[in-house]
């Protein structure tokens, strides 16, 4: 059982103090963000309520920026918070517990306003400023060199990637304005990225990309009565979307080489077939360079979660299967506010976490230390605790 847990509340709170705690409420390891996107937080611990604002994400760790390419790690600017890592990882050993990083992929609007050849873009050619995709080589040698970065600072277990596939099309708005109905095929066609690195690859593949784009653009008229549900059957399209699943895949594949170039004890952690905010990356394609499979959104597309389980249950090599037991609330993850149910009484999400003790889940992560209050969060510890003893070894 590990703990998401943000570096700025054990900075405030005291490494120490956090691990302590931790330790004692039963948790065999601290699952602490090595890179974030934008937040603005309360967070309800300590003597009086404390606020965290990040408008564009950034690392959280000590990188070393003399390390990296063309994309260099947008660090915090507060070393306390920076320094929480190097604090957690000298105690960390003392605690017996294992220390994983937390890292955010795609959603880092730093980077893509920083960088705009590697932001998101729609068919209609606008860039989005919240999101980068996988398909550049730039942004997949600087989370490879980010993951080695941090493997070889720190005795990390998992790199636990968070968003690593093309997400909903409006994933990561700020203040979203959206006053008109957006029709189901829309929104899909506006999730599917034309970048350059997503067009070359489609080219690659024989697709006539530039067509398949006229095609797209046309079918987000407004009010046109353009009716091109079928689009998406076509070989073009289904061909051209499997871009986002390999240029995921191919992401998590150079995190994982990159770790094992400089600790072979480190390896990559993944969700599938769901992550917040759309989908995962299939197991399939990354499942034999994971040292565990994330399940998030259990509920959705349960069968897909079933054939995951059961392709990492089955595996030659020893793979976590985690699930991350999140409060339960009124709106789904990703979405804005969260309106958390403090009573845990919800029995839909009760019964989520009987069903992944069902599947096999032989790991599970409760979300937050630093956003819960002590009393909500040592009930949801406890909830995760009695699960953990019910589930496999």
């Amino acid at each position: 059982m590990t703990c998401w847990t943000y570096p700025w509340d054990v900075a405030r709170l005291g490494a120490d103090a956090v691990l302590g705690d931790l330790g004692d409420q039963g948790f065999a390891g601290v699952d602490l963000a090595a890179t974030y996107h934008p937040i603005s937080v309360l967070s309800p611990r300590g003597p009086h309520l404390a606020g965290f604002f990040s408008p564009s994400g950034a690392v959280h760790f000590p990188a070393r920026v003399e390390r990296y390419g063309r994309i260099k790690p947008h660090v915090w600017g507060d070393a306390t918070v920076t320094g929480a890592w190097t604090a957690a990882a000298g105690l960390i050993d003392g605690y017996g517990l294992e220390l994983n990083a937390w890292t955010i992929g795609l959603f880092q609007p730093w980077m893509a306003q920083q960088h705009p050849h590697v932001a998101r873009t729609y068919a209609t050619g606008e860039r989005v400023d919240a999101g980068v995709c996988p398909s550049n080589d730039d942004m997949r040698e600087y989370l490879a060199t980010l993951a080695a970065d941090m493997a070889d600072q720190f005795p990390i277990n998992l790199v636990k990637l968070e968003g690593v596939h093309t997400p909903a099309f409006d994933y990561g708005w700020i203040r979203r304005r959206l006053y008109f109905t957006l029709p189901p095929l829309q929104q899909r066609l506006l999730r599917v990225c034309f970048c350059d690195g997503c067009v070359r690859a489609g080219r690659a593949k024989g697709i006539d990309v530039d067509g398949l784009r006229t095609r797209v653009v046309t079918a987000l008229a407004i009010d046109a009565g353009v009716d091109d549900s079928a689009i998406v059957e076509d070989e073009a399209f289904v061909s051209y979307s499997s871009v986002a699943d390999e240029s995921a895949a191919a992401l998590v594949s150079d995190v994982a080489a990159a770790l094992r170039s400089v600790n072979r004890a480190a390896r990559v952690a993944i969700a599938s077939p769901n992550e917040a905010g759309g989908p995962g990356v299939p197991v399939a394609d990354v499942v034999d360079d994971a040292g565990a499979i994330l399940l998030v959104g259990i509920r959705e597309h349960g069968g897909a979660v079933e054939r995951t389980a059961a392709a990492v249950l089955a595996h030659p090599n020893e793979i976590g299967l985690e699930y991350m037991l999140h409060p339960p609330s009124t709106t789904a993850m990703g979405s804005v506010p969260m309106n958390i149910n403090e009573r845990l009484d919800d029995p839909a999400w009760l019964a989520d976490l009987a069903t992944a003790v069902d599947l096999g889940v032989n790991r599970i992560s409760v979300y937050n230390y630093g956003l819960l209050t002590d009393t909500t969060f040592r009930a949801l510890a406890q909830l995760a605790f009695n699960a953990s003893a019910a589930a496999p070894r």
